[in-house]
């Protein structure tokens, strides 16, 4: 999903832009209130400058991932492909 999450619209300026438009005002972490366990987050892509947004990959919660349910089969249940590689959602800057 690609929303205006709070966590990127933190300081003035951008957060009263969001305020006025009336857009979607959650953080990544509250996704898990909704059943969704975020995976992936990242904003490090061309986007307008008055509004700034966030990517976010999640998987409903208690349901498997195909991907990962895949890769459990092929090599145990430990491991898991949809979070390989997969930045923390809780940084949301482009490693260096």
């Amino acid at each position: 999903m690609i929303e205006p999450f709070h966590d990127i619209n933190s300081t003035l300026w951008p957060r009263l832009n969001v305020l006025r438009r009336d857009y979607f005002r959650g953080r990544i972490a509250d996704l898990g209130r909704c059943g969704l366990e975020p995976v992936l987050a990242f904003d490090d892509y061309p986007q307008e400058a008055f509004l700034k947004t966030c990517t976010v990959l999640a998987e409903k919660q208690g349901k498997q991932s195909d991907a990962a349910a895949a890769s459990s089969q092929r090599q145990g249940t430990d491991s898991s492909v949809a979070r390989s590689g997969a930045l923390p959602v809780t940084d949301l800057t482009p490693p260096d």
